[in-house]
């Protein structure tokens, strides 16, 4: 393990036993969590190709303990996309599963429903087939939902849409896991 990937799952580590800790912790992870997230800050500066999207998504968990819902959910969604641009398909399913547990965390299921089968996706892409299947087990409740054409949505024609036509059975569950987060991106946050 590097360093920078000891910072980055300590944090990671941290902010979930945050989520189910008591109050005389709380300090304890607090300083945990702010002294990963300056190492991460520091490896980002200095590279943030390489780092800014482990530093996003750290950021996205501590907005989460904060309780700042959208500050969390454009963090998630930055920690997303800068790992889909860069390649690392582990941190996309990592971010995206970790944005599905938020969203059940804050009763926002349909939108969990998305995170989750975009990190099935990104885990299957990545070849985790451990990882989908236990995915598939612990929420098969929602990841069936999925394939529901209830969760399709029309894209918006405006300057911000880059999508012309939406078909959720067209493609494969990545093509179609990103054209729904394009279009949910198109629509709500950038406004």
């Amino acid at each position: 393990m590097t360093l920078f990937e000891h910072y980055f799952y300590t944090g990671l580590a941290v902010a979930a036993a945050s989520q189910h800790s008591f109050s005389p912790l709380m300090a304890s992870h607090h300083r945990n969590l702010q002294r990963c997230l300056a190492r991460l800050r520091r490896f980002s500066a200095s590279s943030p190709r390489n780092f800014r999207q482990y530093e996003a998504l750290l950021e996205a968990e501590i907005a989460w303990l904060r309780g700042r819902e959208a500050s969390a959910l454009k963090f998630y969604n930055n920690a997303i996309e800068l790992a889909n641009a860069q390649g690392f398909v582990q941190i996309v399913a990592l971010a995206n599963e970790r944005a599905a547990l938020f969203c059940i965390a804050h009763g926002q299921r349909r939108l969990a429903i998305w995170y989750l089968g975009c990190a099935r996706a990104a885990y299957d892409r990545w070849g985790a087939s451990a990882k989908v299947d236990q995915l598939d087990h612990e929420f098969a409740n929602l990841l069936p939902e999925l394939e529901s054409p209830s969760l399709a949505t029309k894209p918006v024609d405006d300057d911000h849409s880059q999508i012309t036509h939406f078909d959720p059975y067209q493609g494969t569950w990545f093509e179609r896991a990103v054209a729904v987060q394009q279009n949910f991106l198109a629509q709500h946050l950038t406004r």
